[in-house]
């Protein structure tokens, strides 16, 4: 687990980056911030849902290779609940360089689309990252957990002809080089109780080029 760090340390030292969007049915649900720290390189968030129905902070943690992380979000009427974030294998393989395991291919998912990680909030709600190439793929998520597709017109364009304008990141998965880095584009299904509620996508764009 790794050591998490005064979210208001050095707060100079904090750089926003880019800025985040969830998508769902069609329209945007929440919008965030992602911030950087160069002198630790380490990151934090935050995201607020559009209709003012929770905020979250993600906490300060190691920058390149997020092996897990925490969020604390504050619902509107007060609740505050804790998740935690865990990497997929394949993370763990082609990114970290770690062979560690999870649960997440215990879980009923499409066999040709990438698991990217699992978020636990509390004992009932249950996040889980897949990664997005195209279009037809997110559709598969959609037909496949019976859900509304997650995005407009324009965001599906930008998935098929533009995914690195609205990538989370890039990183040279397969050790290709330049050129051939993987942009990270995720969408996410949201279950309760085991039961798919919710087809999310999330696009970020970046105001400062501090990373690939």
């Amino acid at each position: 687990m790794k050591t998490l760090i005064n979210r208001n340390s050095m707060p100079d030292e904090w750089q926003k980056t880019a800025v985040g969007k969830i998508w769902v049915n069609g329209i945007v649900s929440a919008k965030g911030t992602h911030y950087y720290n160069p002198r630790f390189n380490i990151m934090k968030a935050d995201a607020k849902a559009v209709d003012g129905s929770w905020e979250m902070d993600i906490e300060p943690t190691q920058h390149v290779c997020v092996t897990n992380f925490m969020y604390k979000k504050r619902y509107l009427k007060g609740k505050t609940v804790h998740g935690w974030f865990y990497p997929s294998q394949f993370i763990y393989k082609h990114i970290c360089n770690m062979k560690k395991e999870n649960n997440i291919n215990t879980i009923n998912i499409p066999k040709n689309i990438i698991p990217l990680a699992i978020c636990n909030e509390g004992t009932c709600i249950q996040e889980v990252f897949f990664q997005i190439n195209n279009s037809e793929e997110l559709k598969e998520l959609a037909e496949h957990y019976k859900l509304p597709y997650p995005v407009n017109d324009y965001v599906t364009d930008k998935i098929d002809n533009d995914r690195m304008a609205i990538r989370f990141r890039s990183y040279d998965v397969y050790g290709r080089g330049e050129g051939e880095w993987m942009s990270i584009t995720p969408a996410s299904v949201i279950f309760d109780h085991g039961i798919p509620t919710e087809l999310r996508f999330y696009t970020v764009e970046r105001t400062e080029k501090k990373d690939k």
